[in-house]
């Protein structure tokens, strides 16, 4: 008797978390059918995530309202919290302490690396880009792998187009000494939108996780 193969976990994962069995159940179950029949697994993934991306499309343009509810939240999250721990760490005391522990250190690697303790720190950034996360999928939870992916994105978006990463770039080409702060932005540029997706994700309460849903891709 020939096994008929399973979808792989992670691919009914993500179409479950992004609810595309619900907004489409004729695709998924197209899906079940050709991979079945044969098909490969880079091809199943190649449409499992046009399936995520054409459900995203949709229910950002059936939300308008929430998605800019959800753009603003996010971003008000994020400066606000980003100022509220630039007052904290800009501390006459603490920037001090930084600055003689780490410019003054005998371990060359540390007086390299000083920067990262401060208000604009890679630290910093990821605190606030979780907060900004978690606060737009708190606040839409009907529409949180969306929402929380959407402001991700913009995140990303608005790093790299970002008039530090790009001077940094340019001066970095024949001023070594420029090159760890373009490290520190591209860093920063990776951080931002995986931060985000994480403070997404604990977004998620306990009784989401423990409520049932529909499973249709194990039909």
């Amino acid at each position: 008797m020939k096994m008929t193969p399973q979808m792989p976990a992670a691919a009914i994962c993500l179409l479950k978390v992004f609810k595309v069995p619900e907004s489409n159940p004729a695709l998924a179950g197209d899906l079940i059918e050709e991979y079945s029949g044969g098909q490969r697994v880079p091809w199943l993934w190649r449409q499992v995530l046009a399936a995520i991306a054409f459900t995203i499309g949709k229910e950002i343009y059936s939300h308008k309202l929430l998605t800019i509810r959800a753009v603003i939240a996010g971003e008000a999250a994020v400066l606000l919290s980003y100022f509220a721990l630039i007052r904290a760490l800009s501390s006459h005391w603490f920037a001090m302490f930084c600055i003689s522990v780490f410019t003054t250190s005998r371990l060359p690697f540390l007086s390299k690396f000083w920067i990262l303790l401060l208000p604009e720190s890679m630290i910093v950034v990821m605190i606030v880009c979780m907060f900004g996360g978690w606060i737009v999928g708190r606040l839409h939870r009907d529409h949180r792998a969306t929402f929380v992916v959407l402001f991700a994105a913009l995140q990303f978006i608005w790093t790299m187009v970002a008039p530090t990463l790009r001077r940094h770039l340019v001066d970095s080409i024949d001023q070594p000494r420029f090159r760890p702060y373009l490290a520190l932005d591209i860093t920063i540029l990776l951080l931002c939108p995986i931060c985000v997706l994480l403070g997404g994700y604990l977004a998620g309460s306990r009784a989401d996780d423990r409520s049932p849903r529909p499973l249709p891709l194990r039909g």
